[in-house]
């Protein structure tokens, strides 16, 4: 547990000053709304967590320093 003096580095803080921080909440926002459907629609959840594995691959490209990201 976390008191409230611990300090938790912001995940903005992996993304360059250019990054559109708007289009990764919605892209973040509508996979995990799809999630809740999915699960409704007894989709397994190893075909869920393949597409959680996937999105999150995304954040390591986009935070990847220039000239790291071919060690993706």
């Amino acid at each position: 547990m976390f008191s409230p003096d611990t300090k938790i580095p912001k995940a903005t803080d992996d993304l360059s000053d250019s990054m559109d921080i708007t289009m990764l909440v919605t892209l973040f926002e509508t996979f995990l709304q799809g999630i809740s459907t999915q699960t409704q629609d007894d989709v397994p959840n190893e075909a869920i967590d393949s597409g959680i594995t996937k999105l999150m691959s995304v954040w390591g490209v986009l935070s990847a320093k220039i000239g790291d990201q071919d060690k993706i």
